[in-house]
């Protein structure tokens, strides 16, 4: 890009100069199901059944949010997933990611309910194994150039996440809850701490941060649940571990 530093956004920004072919719904469950299929028949098996019995809602309508969401029923031992489905790649990176959950949530089906509440980095690893697998899959069957280079971006792009991001986001909940115990923080106070954690975070090799980061991220104002973002990276390097025995294993 010829700078010597990357700006905030730049790290955001996409890499490819064309836009990435559409996947169809129906196209994005059968690459999913074929490719659990390589490494769990169960996986693919309650995959299969998720989508014939429509337990995911993914349509894409208006004023509808974006994301996705994974709960369960354990009266009836089914799942939903909600999410909005564009065809993009991260869009079927997600719809592997809670299905994960939703995989998750099956396999404890007949435990006491008491076993069932895991912790939150527990939960995070399933899910960020399922979209690995669905991750790696894109990468070796894009067709052209310019698709490889973006799916491989968008896998860098997720590390960086994970590592950095995340890290910034840990960081900063830690520092901000330490000095609040001396009393309350101005806007420009949980910036600079917000900055600081960034620059951290990032190895100071940013040119610029952002500071407002922490009042338009969703996660840290979900009070009941601090330290949301640490379980991301928890579940990332667990799942990554056994993803890496695996494909060893199968010889990917």
């Amino acid at each position: 890009m010829g700078v010597e530093k990357l700006e905030w956004h730049d790290v955001h920004a996409p890499l490819a100069q064309q836009e990435m072919p559409r996947i169809s719904f129906d196209e994005g469950a059968k690459l999913i199901t074929e490719q659990f299929e390589d490494f769990s028949p169960k996986l693919a098996s309650f995959t299969k059944l998720a989508f014939e019995n429509s337990w995911i809602e993914a349509e894409d309508r208006e004023n509808k949010r974006p994301g996705g969401f994974c709960t369960t029923f354990p009266i009836s031992n089914e799942t939903r997933i909600f999410m909005t489905y564009e065809g993009t790649p991260s869009n079927l990176a997600t719809l592997a990611h809670e299905i994960g959950h939703a995989y998750h949530q099956h396999v404890m089906e007949g435990l006491p309910y008491y076993s069932t509440r895991y912790a939150m980095n527990v939960a995070e690893t399933a899910s960020t194994f399922a979209e690995q697998i669905i991750a790696d899959a894109s990468i070796r069957e894009a067709k052209t150039k310019e698709e490889k280079i973006s799916l491989l971006d968008a896998k860098i792009n997720r590390g960086m996440a994970f590592f950095m991001n995340l890290h910034s986001r840990y960081l900063f909940e830690t520092r901000y809850y330490e000095a609040r115990k001396n009393g309350w923080l101005s806007a420009a106070e949980i910036s600079t701490i917000m900055t600081e954690a960034q620059r951290e975070a990032y190895g100071d090799k940013l040119h610029s941060y952002d500071p407002h980061f922490w009042a338009s991220k969703l996660h840290f104002h979900m009070t009941g649940v601090p330290f949301y973002n640490f379980p991301y990276t928890f579940g990332y390097l667990f799942s990554m571990s056994i993803y890496d025995s695996k494909t060893r294993r199968n010889g990917f």
